[in-house]
This record gives structure tokens, sequence and C-alpha cells, in this order.
């Protein structure tokens, strides 16, 4: 995966910043959120929303890290996400409003589209894969990669 570097670097840098910027923000507003479960809760959820894009960065820039592992740690995190978000926007209460707008937001929400996200992101990189074993990594991109970039800059 060594053509998305430079993408993990920027979404890690990004998501790291978020998450100190979040900080900023709930130490600001401390006795507010202290005093509201459904805030500290929303607050939760955000920051495993930006703890998961840094891992995602993470993960990517794993040097010569087989594609099947990657996949299988993006769907792990995925799941587990969703799990977490799951919780934390129960505990937050839900809403009283019943316009099909707010409703259709309690289903598909960022915390929703992160963690589904991301676990497709696994099962789509897993699913590229032939065979039942994982494929041997040969300090390259050996197997994994060699039908995919055979037309793109090779001799």
């Amino acid at each position: 995966m060594h053509e998305w570097d430079t993408f993990a670097v920027i979404i890690g840098g990004s998501a790291g910043a978020l998450v100190g910027l979040l900080f900023v923000a709930l130490s600001i507003h401390a006795g507010r959120v202290a005093e509201s479960a459904d805030l500290r809760n929303r607050a939760a959820q955000t920051l495993v929303i930006f703890a998961v894009v840094l891992l995602i960065g993470v993960l990517l820039a794993i040097p010569l890290q087989p594609e099947w592992l990657l996949g299988a740690e993006l769907l792990a995190l995925g799941v587990l996400a969703a799990g977490l978000l799951v919780v934390l926007d129960h505990r937050a209460g839900q809403s009283d409003s019943h316009k099909s707008l707010a409703q259709t937001l309690k289903v598909v929400n960022s915390s929703t589209l992160t963690a589904g996200g991301t676990a497709l992101a696994g099962v789509l990189i897993l699913s590229r894969i032939s065979g039942s074993t994982p494929p041997s990594w040969d300090g390259g991109f050996g197997s994994v990669m060699s039908d995919d970039c055979s037309g793109f800059g090779r001799g």
C-alpha cells in the first residue's frame, strides 16, 4: 500500500490536530459538558470518529504490511468503532423530534458512515484476495498487487 503513504500522513496529521482541538473545546466548556450526559456522549462519539481516522492513517502507513492484514485490521476497526458509537449514541439519549429528517439522521449519521465505511474498506480489500489462506508476502507488493499494477510503469 506504498502509494497511500502521503494520504496516510495527511489524514493522520489532520485527525491528530482535530483530536487536540476537541480537547481544547471541551476544556473551554468543561462545566457545560460535565452537566449534560448528552454532550459528554456526543463529545465521546466525536473523539471515536477522529480516533478512527487517526488509526486508519496509522494502519495505512505501516511499511510492508500485507494487503490482507490491512483489510482485516480495517474490518476489525470498523466493527469496534460501530459498537462504541452505538453504545455512546444510546447513552446520549433519543431525540424527541418525529420529523423525517431527524429520524433519517438517527440512522445515517457520521457515526454510521465512519464505522460502516471503515468496515466496508476492510471487506473490499479482503474480497480482492483469492484463496482461503493469506497470500505470502515477499517484501514487495508480490502477488497481491501484481495484477493491479501490471500496466503502470512496469517494463
